[in-house]
C-alpha cells in the first residue's frame, strides 16, 4: 500500500498511492503526491485502503484477544473485520485497476499493486477461516 509501485511508466518512473518517482540520469526522485490535485476516485482508493488497513489491524488484535481468551465472540468478530479489510482493499485495487487509464502515463501495473490484491484474496479467505472456526464443538484452539 505505500510502495511506489502501483503503477510503472516506461517513460516517466512510478507512481503509488502516496508517491510519484521519476527517474532521472542521477536515479529516482520520488515526491509526495498525498497534497497534490489528485482525481476523486484516487483520493477514493487511497482513503478505502486506509480503512482496509485499519480493519486489518483491528482483525489481528481480535484474533489475539482470542487467543489469549478463548472467546467465541473474538473469533466471529475478528473473521468480520478481516473479511471487511479484504472486500475494503479488493475494492480499491478495482477502482484503480479501472480507472487508472486516466492518469495517462502509458503505463503498467506494477508489483505492489498485485501484492495488495493478493493480501485483500488472503484477508477474506483468513476471514472464512475465522468464521468456520465457530463450527468447532468447543471454539477453542485445537493444541
Amino acid at each position: 500500500m505505500f510502495t511506489p509501485y502501483w503503477l510503472t511508466a516506461t517513460t516517466l518512473g512510478d507512481m503509488g498511492l502516496w508517491q510519484l518517482c521519476v527517474d532521472t540520469p542521477f536515479g529516482s526522485q520520488c515526491v509526495s503526491i498525498v497534497n497534490a490535485d489528485m482525481e476523486g476516485w484516487f483520493k477514493l482508493v487511497q482513503a478505502i485502503s486506509c480503512l482496509g488497513l485499519i480493519m486489518s489491524i483491528a482483525a489481528v488484535t481480535f484474533g489475539v484477544v482470542y487467543i489469549r481468551r478463548q472467546g467465541r465472540q473474538m473469533l466471529m468478530v475478528a473473521g468480520i473485520c478481516s473479511i471487511c479489510a479484504g472486500v475494503l482493499v479488493l475494492m480499491g485495487v478495482v477502482i484503480f485497476g479501472g480507472r487508472s487509464e486516466s492518469l495517462g502515463l502509458g503505463s503498467y501495473f506494477g508489483w505492489s499493486f498485485y501484492l495488495e490484491a493478493v493480501g485483500g484474496c488472503l484477508l477474506c479467505m483468513a476471514g472464512g477461516l475465522h468464521l468456520g472456526g465457530l463450527n468447532t464443538d468447543s471454539g477453542s484452539l485445537p493444541i
